[in-house]
């Protein structure tokens, strides 16, 4: 039989095991935002080159141009075809497409981009309410603590 996990009841945990929890819960959130944040970034670059690939046409067959060699080198070159492009596909692959095959292919890219990025927001709207529950708990538990503390404090003054 499988034994299905139910997770840990919070409140029967002391306050520095919720601290804990807790830090891991904010751990958990900056992993999940600084991967949104890298998807929007992925997004933005294929945007961006799809759009490219709309200021191409007939019109600028033979036409002078930078080619980026880095991000802040160019080297002065002709386009020879306006049919083909050259697309970077990952890991430093580069496929020659057809502009309708390179739209296509960032259409792809941004669709699951868009799919992931709906993923880890839903990951990180579920943490976040852990943590606001949990910061509601662990605030309940200091509050018990104290009055203890007060109780125990008050009833050795009065001794």
């Amino acid at each position: 039989m499988a034994q299905q996990n139910k997770g840990v009841d919070l409140r029967s945990l002391p306050l520095d095991k919720l601290q804990m929890v807790g830090k891991s819960l904010e751990q958990d959130l900056e992993n999940l935002t600084a991967s949104y944040s890298g998807l929007s970034v992925a997004a933005a670059k294929f945007r961006t080159s799809r759009a490219s690939l709309e200021a191409i046409n007939d019109d600028n067959q033979g036409k002078d141009v930078l080619l980026p060699l880095t991000t802040s080198m160019y080297v002065p070159g002709k386009l020879a075809d306006v049919s083909k492009v050259m697309v970077d596909v990952g890991t430093g692959y580069y496929v020659e497409k057809s502009i309708p095959d390179a739209q296509a292919f960032f259409d792809r890219k941004l669709e699951f981009l868009k799919s992931q990025s709906e993923a880890v927001e839903k990951q990180i709207a579920t943490k976040n309410q852990q943590y606001r529950v949990l910061r509601q708990i662990a605030g309940e538990a200091q509050a018990k603590a104290e009055a203890e503390a007060r109780a125990t404090a008050g009833a050795s003054s009065s001794s």
